[in-house]
């Protein structure tokens, strides 16, 4: 197949006053916010993880400029350009210098530190995947799109930032590159890929390949922190259904596109190729991208400092901590949660059985928000799985778990979990689309896309499952996600359901899926002896990290009346948007 050329955009809105000058002493700039704190990096930092062993890479279309002062003291470690067509001169970009300085940039000098990247210690390099630049656009082939990506991934990079975009027109699967990304993330689950939704202004903007179900997409906020800004893109998205490896169905509004949002407007810039110190004032989703993903930087460096497994940095686990600890703080949160559904599921002996006022949603992730605003403090007591660290004397819990479940059949958690009155409690599941593992961009044919659910069980203090009082069941997306009140003292257990597949077109069939499983708002956990569990459900359930004592940050919410139903259960307090 001749390889494809197409053109991209940068994803970012606009770049103001331009200056080139000395700055002042600070980290990553919003005016006078120092954005490191506001996303809860100092956590990381106060216990002296900034990033040190761990790889982060920014790809896009065009590299750094090795000159600026932000790579003084973390210079770029390697650049990589694609080796079919992609340019090996005049591709230094002021964007790419930007998004390498925000994931791990670092001045020399301690006076003039805001040039400090969020993970600002971690090994840094760069790929370029354009073969030609004009202005704000840039020209690539697929081959190199291919070959970029699987360099990285194969030598071991934690965490890709990429902040560029095109036509958000094109569903979820119907898309080479959106292929291409899913693929590379599916084979190297070690790596987490991060995306900018887009900065399109409206619904159903998130573009290409920001819409592929193996990436991180990230959203903007405005200078309130509260807000998504106007620019940046949000769903719902359409969904492509293939029936065939050519031909397919466009399910329209189908899916929730945005993951997470991040800090984006009046970001300080590195603004020249031609000043060491020059800055500016920039705004677009390319900037909340790489501020995402340096905090995930930021959580593989804490793994690999502490000697953990491989599974802690699988992008499930990654993505499923990084949106089950974002903040809900933001204006009119809502996954719509419809608080007294009738479901029909199975009890542990796998019969058939119907349960009314269920909190049920379909949808998962807020379309503007995600599953909130990047909280890098709580994200860092959900991931530590170190019971020592609980720095607020706090005996609210959490947890996290690299699991598998079988094809058509369920797997039932291990913890019972006591939840106190007054509790907000959420549990979010993560898994990816499959691709076949072939060596060659010409054939990313055999995809397929797993139907996990998630329910939240109420049991007696054995554990024994008696009543489902919530579930979270897309059937398009990779992600579910349940924010709930919990006005009464309870026990819960959470179970993931595999209801077969959305769609398989591989020539040998899935017979189960691996997934991430974060939860966190317990008082209490009790961990069930492997083999002993009090309800076996028809499955194995793979734990990595158990339990984990660590401290939650509380949530700002917008004041709403809590709507009670059976159980003192109730989605978390959503907002019409103003």
């Amino acid at each position: 197949m001749k390889p494809l050329s197409q053109k991209l955009q940068f994803l970012i809105s606009a770049v103001l006053g331009v200056t080139a000058f000395a700055v002042p002493a600070q980290a990553i700039q919003m005016g006078s916010i120092n954005i490191n704190q506001a996303i809860g990096a100092d956590a990381f930092y106060d216990i002296g993880i900034y990033g040190q062993g761990a790889t982060v890479v920014n790809i896009e279309g065009g590299l750094p400029w090795a000159g600026h002062t932000a790579f003084s003291s973390n210079p770029v470690d390697e650049v990589y350009n694609g080796s079919y067509k992609a340019l090996t001169t005049g591709n230094l970009t002021v964007h790419a210098t930007t998004c390498s300085m925000l994931l791990a940039g670092e001045a020399t000098v301690d006076t003039n530190e805001y040039w400090k990247g969020v993970a600002y210690e971690a090994t840094l390099k760069a790929g370029n995947i354009a073969s030609s630049i004009a202005g704000s656009a840039f020209g690539f082939y697929d081959v190199d799109i291919w070959d970029t990506y699987t360099h990285f991934t194969i030598s071991g990079a934690d965490v890709i930032s990429s902040s560029y975009g095109g036509d958000y027109t094109a569903a979820a699967g119907s898309n080479q590159l959106i292929n291409i990304i899913n693929s590379v993330a599916a084979r190297y689950t070690e790596t987490s890929i991060f995306f900018a939704a887009g900065n399109a202004y409206n619904a159903g903007t998130v573009g290409i390949p920001a819409v592929a179900h193996n990436v991180i997409t990230v959203g903007a906020l405005d200078t309130t922190l509260y807000n998504r800004a106007s620019y940046s893109s949000y769903g719902p998205s359409d969904f492509y259904l293939p029936t065939s490896a050519s031909t397919g169905t466009v399910i329209y509004d189908a899916r929730a596109s945005v993951d997470i949002v991040a800090p984006g407007t009046g970001i300080t810039t590195t603004a020249t190729l031609n000043n060491p110190d020059g800055r500016a004032s920039g705004q677009g989703t390319s900037y909340a991208t790489p501020i995402t993903a340096g905090g995930a930087t930021l959580m593989a460096s804490l793994s690999r400092d502490l000697g953990w497994g491989e599974e802690s940095r699988d992008t499930r686990v990654i993505k499923a901590v990084l949106l089950n600890s974002a903040s809900k703080s933001v204006n009119g949160w809502t996954n719509n949660t419809n608080p007294a559904a009738t479901v029909q599921t199975k009890d542990a002996n796998g019969s058939t059985v119907t349960f009314s006022n269920v909190a049920l949603t379909t949808q998962a992730l807020d379309y503007e928000y995600g599953a909130g605003a990047l909280d890098l403090g709580t994200t860092l007591k959900q991931y530590y799985s170190d019971t020592a660290y609980n720095p607020d004397n706090s005996s609210v819990k959490a947890g996290w778990t690299f699991g598998y479940v079988g094809k058509n059949t369920s797997c039932l958690a291990n913890e019972i979990i006591t939840v106190a009155a007054d509790t907000t409690f959420t549990v979010t599941l993560t898994w990816l689309a499959d691709y076949l593992e072939n060596d060659s961009v010409d054939s990313l044919s055999g995809t397929a896309l797993a139907d996990l659910n998630l329910e939240v069980w109420k049991t007696d203090e054995l554990g024994n499952i008696d009543t489902l009082i919530a579930s979270s069941r897309t059937l398009y997306d990779s992600v579910e996600h349940l924010s709930l009140n919990i006005t009464e003292e309870m026990y819960l257990r959470v179970r993931v359901l595999h209801d077969g597949m959305t769609y398989d077109l591989r020539t040998v069939p899935s017979v189960g899926e691996n997934f991430g499983l974060a939860w966190s708002g317990a008082s209490d956990v009790t961990l069930l002896p492997r083999g002993a569990s009090s309800t076996p459900e028809p499955s194995t359930y793979a734990f990595w990290a158990g339990t984990l004592a660590l401290a939650l940050t509380p949530i700002a919410r917008r004041k709403k009346k809590t709507q009670r139903h059976r159980d003192a259960i109730s989605p978390a307090p959503q907002g019409n948007r103003r």
